[in-house]
């Protein structure tokens, strides 16, 4: 599966701060080829996928839903929460310039 321009920055910028975290958290640097990244391509249909580092592969894990079951456009600033009453996926999704931003859960 090609990825965009803009998929392919944000894996790298994604890639950089993991990186940077782990040597900062515990002073061990995880392998490179030990590292899988989540992320979501915002070209139709708005899909997310999974890369790991040490196969260089990109999968797409399925089309991203909000919690009321639309597909909302403009992805960005995906993140997770791995525990607590919260747990899950989360993102931005940014409309034009006369709808503002808002924070949505991505159905997992």
């Amino acid at each position: 599966m090609p990825t965009s321009p803009t998929m392919a920055t944000r894996i790298a910028l994604g890639t950089v701060a993991l990186l940077s975290l782990a040597g900062v958290a515990g002073g061990q640097v995880s392998d490179v080829d030990d590292i899988i990244m989540y992320g979501i391509n915002n070209d139709p249909p708005v899909e997310l996928v999974r890369y790991v580092f040490g196969s260089d592969l990109l999968t797409t894990v399925g089309v991203v839903r909000d919690q009321f079951g639309a597909i909302p456009p403009e992805m960005e600033a995906f993140t997770y929460i791995p525990e607590g009453p919260h747990k899950g996926y989360y993102a931005s999704s940014n409309y034009d310039a006369w709808t503002r931003s808002r924070l949505i859960k991505v159905n997992d």
